[in-house]
C-alpha cells in the first residue's frame, strides 16, 4: 500500500505534494512508534498470538476502507481515506514487534538452533520476495487497469492487498492447533524504565554523606536484580551508536514519498527495453536484498576478509558511507532536474505568454520587461511580471513588412489591452481573422505545472493567412511538446 500512497494522495485526493509527503510520513511515524505499545500489549496483557490477530484485523479493515474510499461511491473520500490510513497504521504498528518473536518461540533451543536459523533465513527471504512482487504489481494494477471510468484503478490497487491481508490472517489462524503459546511474562522495556526511574529518584534523594556506588544504576540494586542492571548498562554503552539512526530513516523513508515524486518527473525509460513507473522505484530495495544476501555471504565478505576487513563494525561503517553516497547521488539528480521544472506563478506575480502566428517578426511597443521582438511563428514568455490582483497593459504590435507578410492586406500595427492576473498564467495569440490582424486570449488559464500522469501536455494552434491573394494556407503558430 505504501508503494502507491503518495501518488494516490496527490493524484486522486488532490493534496499538494507537500501535504501528501506530510501525510505519508505521519503514517510512517505511527508505524514505527506503535510497535512499542504493541510489544507492551503482547508481553504484559494478551500475548503475541492475540495481538497478531487483533492488529491484523485492524490493519485489514483499514485497507478495505481505503479501497472503498477510492471508489466513486464514497463522497467524503478524503475523510474515509485518512480514517483507513489511521487504522492501517495502528494495525501495522501493533503487529510489527510480534511476528518475529512469535516465529522464534515455535522452536526449542538449543536443540532446534539450526531449524531456527533456517526459519529466519526463509522468513526474511520471503519478505523480500513479497515486497518485490508488491512493488512490481501494485503500480501495474493502478495504472494499466481502468475502472469506474477513471484513468487509474485505485480501488483495485488497494483492494488486492486488502484481500491478501484477510487471506493471510485466515491462514495464520488455521495454524493455531500447532502453535506453541507462551503466556505474557512482563515487558523488558517497562522494567527498564521503572529501574531507571527508581535509580534516578534514589540518586537525587540521597544525602551527600551517603557512600556513592560505582554506577548510578546501582541505586536500584535493592529492588531490581543484577542481571537487569547489567543489561541496562550495556544498553547505555551502545546508545551513542544509534544517534544517527533516526537521521538515516528520515532520509531512507523518502524512497516512498519525495523520491516517488522525483521519479514522476522523469520518463522512467531504461534504454529501449522497458519503462519503470514512478511507484515501482521501491522495487530495487527488495530486489537487491535478494541478490546481495548470497553475493555478500559467498563473495564480498570473504574477499574483504583477505584485506583485513572482517569485523561487523567495519561492515557497518562501510555500509553507512555507501548510504550517505546514495543520498548525495539523489540530491545531485534533483539538482539536474530542477532546470526542467516549470516555474509556477508566485504570489504578487503573474505570467504572460504571447504566440506570434505570422511568418514575420512582430515588434512590441512598449517593450515588456526589456523584450520587444517576437520571432516569426515564435513566442515569448514572462514568468515574473509584478501583479496585485490583476493588471492591464496597453500594448501596440507592429507587424514587420518583410517578404512573407508583404502581400497580406491587413493592418501593420494595432493596439490592444493585455490582461495579467496574480498567481495565474495567461496566453495571447497574434493571428489573422478575415484579413485583419488581431490579438486573441487563449481560453482560461494555462496549466503550467507538470502533468500528474507523467504524460506530456500538448497545445497546438493555427491561423489562416491569405497568401498570393488566392489560397489560404494553414500556418502553425505554436507547437510545443515537452515533458511537462
Amino acid at each position: 500500500m505504501r508503494v502507491i500512497l503518495v501518488l494516490y494522495l496527490r493524484n486522486a485526493l488532490s493534496y499538494s505534494e507537500n501535504d501528501a509527503i506530510t501525510i505519508y510520513h505521519i503514517f510512517c511515524f505511527f508505524r514505527y512508534l506503535l510497535p512499542v505499545f504493541g510489544a507492551i500489549l503482547a508481553d504484559v496483557y494478551i500475548g503475541k498470538y492475540k495481538t497478531i490477530i487483533f492488529s491484523s484485523t485492524v490493519h485489514a479493515t483499514g485497507t478495505v476502507i481505503i479501497a472503498l474510499a477510492a471508489t466513486p461511491w464514497i463522497i467524503s473520500s478524503r475523510v474515509f481515506s485518512l480514517s483507513g490510513l489511521t487504522l492501517a497504521a495502528i494495525g501495522s504498528g501493533l503487529l510489527r514487534p510480534c511476528v518475529n518473536p512469535f516465529g522464534g518461540e515455535q522452536f526449542v533451543l538449543p536443540q532446534q538452533a539450526k531449524q531456527l536459523a533456517n526459519f529466519f533465513a526463509i522468513f526474511y527471504f520471503m519478505i523480500n520476495v513479497a515486497a518485490l512482487t508488491a512493488c512490481i504489481t501494485t503500480p501495474v494494477l493502478r495504472q494499466d487497469f481502468k475502472c469506474f471510468g477513471q484513468e487509474s484503478c485505485w480501488p483495485l490497487a488497494f483492494g488486492v492487498p486488502a484481500l491478501l491481508t484477510f487471506i493471510a490472517l485466515g491462514l495464520f489462524v488455521s495454524g493455531k492447533p500447532w502453535y506453541r503459546m507462551q503466556q505474557p511474562k512482563g515487558n523488558v522495556l517497562l522494567d527498564t524504565m521503572k529501574c531507571i526511574s527508581y535509580a534516578l529518584r534514589k540518586k537525587l534523594s540521597s544525602s551527600d554523606g551517603t557512600e556513592k556506588p560505582s554506577h548510578w544504576l546501582e541505586y536500584a540494586k535493592d529492588k531490581f536484580d543484577q542481571q537487569l542492571l547489567k543489561d541496562i548498562r550495556e544498553v547505555f554503552r551502545v546508545v551513542p551508536m544509534y544517534i544517527p539512526v533516526p537521521i538515516y530513516w528520515a532520509l531512507a523513508n523518502q524512497q516512498g514519498s519525495t523520491w516517488v515524486f522525483q521519479a514522476s518527473k522523469m520518463d522512467g525509460a531504461v534504454g529501449n527495453w522497458f519503462v519503470i513507473k514512478p511507484d515501482q522505484l521501491g522495487t530495487l530495495n527488495p530486489l537487491l536484498c535478494i541478490l546481495f544476501i548470497p553475493l555478500f555471504q559467498w563473495c564480498v565478505y570473504p574477499a574483504l576478509a583477505k584485506i583485513g576487513i572482517k569485523r561487523p563494525l567495519q561492515f557497518i561503517n562501510i555500509g553507512a558511507a555507501l548510504c550517505a553516497l546514495a543520498f548525495l547521488i539523489s540530491s545531485y539528480v534533483e539538482y539536474k532536474l530542477e532546470p526542467s521544472y516549470a516555474q509556477l506563478p508566485a504570489p504578487g506575480q503573474g505570467q504572460l505568454r504571447i504566440f506570434n502566428g505570422f511568418p514575420c517578426q512582430v515588434e512590441l511597443d512598449p517593450p515588456i520587461s526589456g523584450r520587444n521582438f517576437i520571432a516569426p511563428l515564435g513566442s515569448l514568455q514572462w514568468t515574473d511580471i509584478p501583479v496585485n490582483g490583476s493588471r492591464s497593459i496597453s500594448e501596440t504590435f507592429v507587424l514587420n513588412s518583410g517578404l512573407p507578410c508583404r502581400k497580406i492586406p491587413m493592418l501593420k500595427n494595432w493596439t490592444t489591452d493585455i490582461q495579467i492576473f496574480e498567481e495565474q498564467s495567461v496566453s495571447y495569440v497574434l493571428s489573422n481573422r478575415d484579413g485583419a490582424a488581431e490579438v486573441q486570449r487563449a481560453p482560461g488559464f494555462d496549466e503550467v505545472s507538470k502533468s500528474l500522469t507523467n504524460m506530456p501536455r500538448l497545445r497546438a494552434g493555427f491561423t489562416y493567412l491569405p497568401l498570393m491573394g488566392r489560397l489560404d494556407f494553414a500556418v502553425p503558430f505554436s507547437f510545443v511538446l515537452k515533458h511537462q
